[in-house]
């Protein structure tokens, strides 16, 4: 019997010194595409906040049973995004 129930997963990242700006900008306008990239994958939920006096960014996603962590590192939305983190 397949599993059904929502997995909560959370990381930490750090975010490149004088890209706050672009962060706020990218994060305040979500991509429809990134959105609908997220969803297709199986992340249901996707928080991500900043701690601005050391630029670290801790992130909590729910997402389904079978969401495969491989597909997304290397997609272009992705790879467009993550370029402001270290």
């Amino acid at each position: 019997m397949k599993n059904n129930q929502t997995i909560r997963n959370a990381f930490k990242m750090q975010l490149k010194p004088g890209f706050e700006a672009e962060y706020k900008k990218r994060h305040d306008e979500i991509w429809p595409e990134l959105q609908s990239l997220l969803s297709e994958t199986g992340i249901q939920d996707y928080s991500i906040f900043l701690d601005e006096d050391t630029l670290s960014l801790f992130a909590v996603q729910k997402i389904s049973p079978d969401f495969d962590e491989k597909l997304l590192p290397n997609h272009p939305i992705v790879k467009k995004m993550v370029g402001l983190y270290g």
